[in-house]
């Protein structure tokens, strides 16, 4: 349990940092420079996100289904782990992404 010492330490801490952050929060207080960002920009990073994170999780999701289709679902020789080096060295590497043409 904390003693009064530091509650009170901590205490005149938090009085001294309030006023930076009700300062930070003010909408009218001087900031950096405001980056504005065009429709064709926003367009291009949300395409460039979401093709990303196609490439990333495709192989996880193809692992995952492949566990879920065993015929023993209680199986505890077969891990995450083991069933991609399973689908690697049975079918290549490219199997992974067998998914991900209709994702896109």
């Amino acid at each position: 349990m904390p003693s009064r010492f530091q509650i009170r330490d901590l205490f005149l801490l938090l009085l001294q940092i309030f006023p930076l952050l009700v300062k930070n929060m003010d909408p009218e207080a001087e900031g950096p420079p405001v980056i504005k960002v065009t429709p064709l920009q926003q367009m291009l990073a949300s395409c460039t996100g979401a093709i990303l994170t196609s490439l990333m999780v495709t192989p996880f999701d193809v692992v995952k289904i492949r566990l879920q289709a065993q015929n023993n679902p209680f199986s505890k020789d077969l891990n995450i782990t083991d069933a991609f080096l399973k689908i690697i060295r049975n079918e290549g590497i490219k199997s992974l992404w067998s998914g991900l043409p209709p994702t896109l």
